[in-house]
C-alpha cells in the first residue's frame, strides 16, 4: 500500500477505534494525532536538550522557551509525522489510566484490524495507536 492509501484506511479504522473503547466502557480523550516535523525533532532532543534550547532563547521568547521545556520525549520519525497514529487517552468513572495494561485489550483488537495495525503497549506507548509504514510504527 502507498502511504496515501494507508492514511486513509488508519483515518477510515479510528472510529471504529473510539467506538471499541467506549464498548469496552471506557471514557475518551483525544491525543496526539499529526506531529510536526518541528515537533518531532524537539521530542527528539530529549529531557536536557529541550533545556539547554530553552535557556538559549529565554531571553527574547518566554512562552517559548516555557512550551519547549514542558514538551513531550519521543523519537525523530514516528508514525504520527506521516498522519498514521492516534494516542487516546482512556478514563474510567472519572479517573484517568495511565497505565499500558489499561490499553491491553484494546490495544490487541485495535492489532487485529488491519495488518498495518500496531499498538504501542509493544514499545512502552500504551495509549499509540497506529499503523506502520517503512518501518516506522
Amino acid at each position: 500500500m502507498t502511504l496515501g492509501e494507508k492514511q486513509e484506511a488508519f483515518a477510515a479504522l479510528v472510529p471504529r477505534l473510539l467506538d471499541k473503547a467506549h464498548e469496552l466502557g471506557f471514557k475518551v480523550r483525544l491525543g496526539e494525532t499529526h506531529r510536526s516535523d518541528a515537533q518531532a525533532e524537539l521530542n527528539a532532543l530529549g529531557t536536557k536538550g529541550r533545556a539547554h534550547l530553552a535557556s538559549m532563547i529565554q531571553g527574547g521568547y518566554t512562552t517559548l522557551a516555557a512550551a519547549i521545556r514542558r514538551g513531550g520525549n519521543g523519537i525523530k520519525y514516528s508514525a504520527h509525522r506521516n498522519k498514521l497514529a492516534i494516542d487516546i487517552h482512556l478514563f474510567k468513572d472519572g479517573a484517568y489510566l495511565s497505565q499500558t495494561s489499561d490499553h491491553a485489550a484494546l490495544g490487541a483488537w485495535w492489532e487485529q484490524q488491519h495488518p498495518s495495525a500496531r499498538w504501542g503497549g509493544h514499545f512502552s506507548d500504551g495509549n499509540h495507536y497506529s499503523f506502520e509504514h517503512d518501518g516506522v510504527k
